[in-house]
């Protein structure tokens, strides 16, 4: 049997399940109707008429740079295994631990939000301000947090080598404009109140 004939076959024996043909009606006789009597056709084409892209681009740039970083975050893990299996000084093995750990949250974090802000009635502008503030903070973490564990330095005050200066420089243009893209999602998710 040909392939039109089984499907021609098939669809005979199948009511059509975005028409209201069969659907019963009601009538004095039928206290409740039948179900498919109340969806309506322009409800069922508006369901399968969304476009593959429903994100807001902001959001799409979000969610790619937040797989990008989760990928970086994760890769870390080989050099932050080689520290532990060369038995290097403990802050090291623990500067290339916080490297590991903390990219993937960080990556989870954007998309998350990434996920999120489409769904949010802010302004683009403010969306755009998320997104941007978010990958910015993490590929300054990108760079700082990885080279805390090759320079030896924490990060945590401005003196020292210039090394110690770009670690520095790194983690305070990631904590503030981490908080500033929190502080700026935080407004979207109480305009969607």
């Amino acid at each position: 049997m040909s392939r039109e004939k089984l499907t021609s076959a098939w669809s005979r024996t199948r009511p059509d399940p975005y028409s209201n043909k069969g659907a019963r009606r009601a009538t004095p006789g039928h206290a409740v109707p039948h179900f498919s009597a109340h969806l309506t056709l322009s409800a069922t084409k508006r369901l399968h008429q969304r476009t593959p892209h429903t994100m807001d681009a902001s959001a799409r740039y979000l969610v790619f740079h937040g797989a990008m970083v989760l990928l970086f975050g994760l890769l870390l893990g080989g050099p932050y295994g080689r520290a532990i299996n060369r038995k290097a000084a403990e802050h090291v093995i623990h500067a290339w631990r916080v490297a590991h750990a903390s990219l993937p949250v960080g990556a989870l974090l954007m998309l998350v939000i990434g996920a999120l802000l489409s769904s949010t009635p802010a302004p683009d502008a403010i969306k755009w301000f998320v997104a941007a503030s978010l990958i910015v903070s993490s590929y300054a973490f990108c760079v700082s947090l990885p080279l805390s564990a090759v320079v030896g330095h924490r990060g945590l005050a401005s003196e020292g080598p210039f090394s110690a200066k770009v670690v520095y420089a790194g983690n305070v243009l990631g904590a503030l404009t981490a908080l500033a893209g929190s502080c700026g999602f935080v407004y979207a998710a109480f305009l969607a109140l």
